[in-house]
């Protein structure tokens, strides 16, 4: 596969608005580029939770992982990242994301947990889930509430099926909603849905539920 030119600033355009206007700690922002294989992926995850994650309190732990970069899909039905010496011939080369929630993300010491993935075939990850479609103001009350309950999505910038550009709409409208939005409390949903409403040429955005849980959401909270 060729090499991408959009992947890394995407990520850093994503980190710059999450930081200054939502509050995410830079100390707590790590980022890998142009991972070689898979085993960087898992290794780089896992020491996130050991080093970061598992230094704090399980209970207030959120964590957003973004994926930008090369998707695989075998019929449609199982999804892969693509790593810079992954081969599509070989999938023992590739991550398979059911092994990501399996085995990563079920281990992570946070209790809300939302995966963004921006690459071909992306909606893969979603094939066991549900795809969600609420949307209301959040009050104080209902952040309390959701707070309270394990939320573990997924949003992906095309179906199971579907090519995506390099030069990213998906994330342009990401970026944009977050550094524009006014309302303290937004959730994942309401970003999706607004991603969803630009109708993006050729892409069908998907947001859906790993866990089957849906009673918790993640929300990005205005920084005080």
């Amino acid at each position: 596969m060729g090499s991408l030119s959009y992947p890394i600033q995407d990520a850093k355009r994503l980190k710059n608005v999450l930081k200054n206007k939502y509050g995410f700690l830079e100390s707590n922002i790590k980022m890998l580029e142009n991972p070689k294989d898979k085993q960087d992926i898992e290794n780089f995850l896992t020491s996130f939770n050991d080093n970061v994650l598992s230094q704090g309190n399980k209970e207030e732990n959120n964590v957003l992982i973004f994926y930008a970069g090369h998707g695989f899909t075998r019929e449609g039905n199982q999804g892969y990242w693509v790593p810079s010496s992954g081969r599509t011939t070989n999938l023992t080369t590739l991550l398979n994301t059911s092994t990501l929630q399996t085995d990563v993300l079920s281990g992570f010491n946070s209790k809300h947990n939302l995966v963004i993935v921006d690459a071909c075939y992306s909606g893969a990850i979603c094939y066991r889930g549900t795809t969600q479609n609420k949307d209301k103001a959040i009050t104080v009350d209902d952040a309390n509430k959701y707070y309270k309950n394990i939320s573990q999505y997924a949003m992906t910038s095309g179906n199971k099926d579907q090519k995506v550009r390099d030069n990213s709409d998906f994330i342009k409208i990401l970026v944009d909603y977050l550094d524009n939005n006014q309302e303290k409390y937004l959730s994942a949903e309401s970003i999706y849905i607004k991603i969803f409403s630009e109708r993006i040429s050729g892409q069908d955005p998907k947001f859906c539920t790993l866990n089957g849980k849906e009673n918790g959401r993640f929300i990005f909270q205005l920084k005080k």
